[in-house]
């Protein structure tokens, strides 16, 4: 007997925490009888079709913090088709301040911290 697509989810290397600049490859996993024959990617802003094909894999070669959005891959056998859940992919800048590495999402602390650097000597000028 035959099965349209089941279990459809997106894979993500690397997994977890993502930096601008790096490599990115999502891979949509389906089990099906018959096999997956069609593997469509879609970002949900927009609901732009990215990619259509046999190919199971989408590669960020350069990932942007502009790529940030939700994504889901949808596979489609003979019988039927199935989308995965969305996967949302965000990258990160990495800055350094004061020796430590800060990340965008972290920007308002990291601003919080040079106010504080320039008030401290203002406040020894004054309190001497």
């Amino acid at each position: 007997y035959a099965d349209p697509p089941k279990n459809t989810r997106i894979g993500s290397d690397p997994s977890g925490e993502i930096t601008e600049g790096s490599t990115v490859t999502l891979t949509c996993m389906s089990e099906a009888d018959p096999p997956v024959h069609t593997y469509t990617w879609i970002k949900k802003s927009g609901a732009v079709e990215l990619k259509s094909g046999k190919e199971k894999t989408l590669i960020f070669s350069k990932i942007r913090s502009e790529d940030r959005g939700e994504y889901l891959c949808q596979a489609v056998n003979r019988i039927g088709q199935q989308d995965s859940p969305a996967m949302f992919i965000q990258a990160y800048v990495s800055i350094i301040v004061n020796q430590h590495e800060v990340r965008s999402t972290d920007l308002h602390w990291c601003i919080s911290i040079k106010v504080q650097d320039a008030i401290a000597p203002m406040k020894k000028q004054y309190t001497g």
